[in-house]
């Protein structure tokens, strides 16, 4: 299967600065993303799933507001595209709701698995912290 760049949106009752760490925080992540999350001292950050590493950067961030990681490959047809994801948070300043808007460029998964994927991480993110 080949790589596709999904997008998803999901609303969350939790304040910006709170939910930023469940993003950014190798501890916080380990608790609902990845089975493990390790920073590496020289900045790197590898995302076990399943026993499997896939190291990863940070790209970009904008504290309270969004992180892109993207993921480190040797595969040649991937080092002009490289797989990320991409963390936004989006607050409605009406009701102070958050959004995550995710985009996963990386699984090589069916839209509908990526979907019921995502749909259970943010389940298991908002057990963590109570949203």
């Amino acid at each position: 299967m080949s790589r596709n760049k999904l997008m998803f949106e999901f609303e969350i009752n939790t304040p910006a600065s709170l939910l930023y760490s469940y993003f950014t925080v190798a501890k916080s992540m380990k608790q609902w993303f990845a089975d493990d999350v390790i920073e590496d001292k020289d900045g790197t950050i590898n995302f076990k799933w399943d026993k499997q590493d896939h190291v990863a950067k940070v790209a970009q961030q904008k504290v309270n507001q969004f992180v892109k990681y993207v993921f480190l490959t040797d595969n040649l047809p991937d080092k002009n595209d490289p797989p990320f994801i991409e963390f936004k948070i989006e607050v409605n300043e009406l009701t102070q709701t958050c959004f995550i808007k995710i985009t996963d460029c990386y699984m090589e998964e069916s839209d509908e698995d990526a979907a019921e994927l995502w749909k259970n991480l943010i389940t298991d993110l908002k057990d963590v912290i109570g949203a």
